[in-house]
């Protein structure tokens, strides 16, 4: 092989060499930024993540709070009826005796007219 077929040889080989480093750093440079992309995807589960679970855990304690708040307005509620119920009969009670007493007078009125 002569010099000149030699140098022709290498730098044919030279040119193969940049152009595979070149490639070879476009494939790190992908690499990196698949690896970023990946990266940021991961962070931004873990906080959809958290949000979910803060939301999920919110929710909970909105249906105990909510399930007190039943027992509790239930509970007053009852109290409620039963003085409603007593109230009634009170009235009732109250009512049958001015109709007594209103009965009363009138009989009373009516033995002192006949005296």
């Amino acid at each position: 092989m002569t010099f000149l077929a030699l140098l022709t040889h290498f730098g044919y080989a030279f040119t193969i060499s940049l152009t595979v480093l070149e490639d070879l750093k476009e494939l790190e440079k992908q690499q990196r930024d698949s690896h970023q992309k990946l990266q940021k995807a991961r962070e931004t589960k873990s906080r959809i993540e958290f949000k979910y679970k803060s939301v999920e855990q919110r929710l909970g304690d909105l249906k105990y709070s909510n399930g007190q708040t039943r027992v509790e307005l239930k509970r007053i509620h009852e109290i409620l009826s039963v003085g409603q119920r007593k109230m009634l009969a009170v009235r009732r009670g109250a009512d049958n005796a001015h109709s007594n007493i209103r009965d009363f007078n009138e009989y009373v009125l009516t033995k002192s007219v006949l005296f």
